[in-house]
């Protein structure tokens, strides 16, 4: 996955070498806290199961037009680690759980900035669209006795998340000049917000009993089965990056 993104640069640096005047390509990171969003769950008592924001990083490369001074389009490859933590009561002892996605987050966003002539301090904003694949998962807790009985089978953690999905993205700040003339400092507020259930309800588990398989719903086990309402992730981050115009 790293040399793909790694060829997407490549050819977006090749491609700039006879491009006209406005194409840029950067590279960012973004320390971001990340939170699974889910109102069957945040209808519980807090005494009882608490939802929390989880800190996050994501990072990848910028290859982008810009159409006029003011306008332009880009497309971003991101590597973003994103999901959530909760905290539950189980038999009385608190335990915390925390689920940790790992995304091929791929957005175009357009941009609008004001006027960059003669001025140090350019206020940029960029809303878009992305498509997000889900590319691993993990997930942890702190209670010690936690155990999976032997006759039960339960999916890996990637398989109760959907593979795909689309999310509404945006960006505003500051992009500052630096010398040469042709970089920018790239300070920005960055959010992104799912627009699909991130959890695949269709996910089942096996339970072995007297010789005889049966298949469950997972989630329907986790939150029963009248507790079935969208989770959705929303990111929210500080980019930090560096651009090169071309002219």
């Amino acid at each position: 996955m790293r040399i793909w993104l790694l060829s997407i640069l490549f050819l977006g640096l090749t491609a700039t070498l006879f491009a006209q005047k406005g194409l840029k390509v950067g590279v960012f990171g973004v320390p971001q806290i990340s939170y699974l969003n889910n109102a069957d769950d945040n209808s519980y008592s807090s005494d009882i199961y608490n939802q929390e924001a989880l800190p996050t990083m994501a990072g990848g490369v910028t290859v982008g037009v810009g159409f006029t001074d003011m306008f332009g389009i880009r497309f971003s490859p991101t590597l973003a680690q994103q999901g959530g933590a909760f905290t539950a009561v189980n038999d009385g002892e608190t335990v915390r759980y925390v689920e940790r996605l790992n995304y091929l987050k791929l957005p175009l966003m357009l941009g609008f900035n004001t006027s960059p002539v003669a001025r140090k301090f350019i206020y940029s904003l960029y809303i878009g669209a992305s498509l997000d694949l889900l590319t691993g998962a993990k997930s942890f807790n702190d209670n010690p006795f936690f155990f999976v009985p032997s006759n039960v089978s339960i999916p890996p953690v990637q398989d109760r998340y959907m593979r795909m999905g689309y999310s509404f993205i945006g960006e505003t700040g500051f992009d500052i000049q630096l010398p040469p003339e042709n970089f920018t400092l790239n300070l920005r507020l960055r959010g992104d917000y799912g627009l699909n259930d991130a959890e695949d309800k269709t996910t089942t588990y096996r339970v072995v009993s007297n010789g005889q398989v049966n298949s469950f719903n997972y989630w329907n086990n986790v939150r029963g089965v009248s507790r079935s309402a969208v989770t959705q992730a929303l990111n929210l981050g500080f980019l930090i990056g560096i651009t090169y115009v071309f002219q």
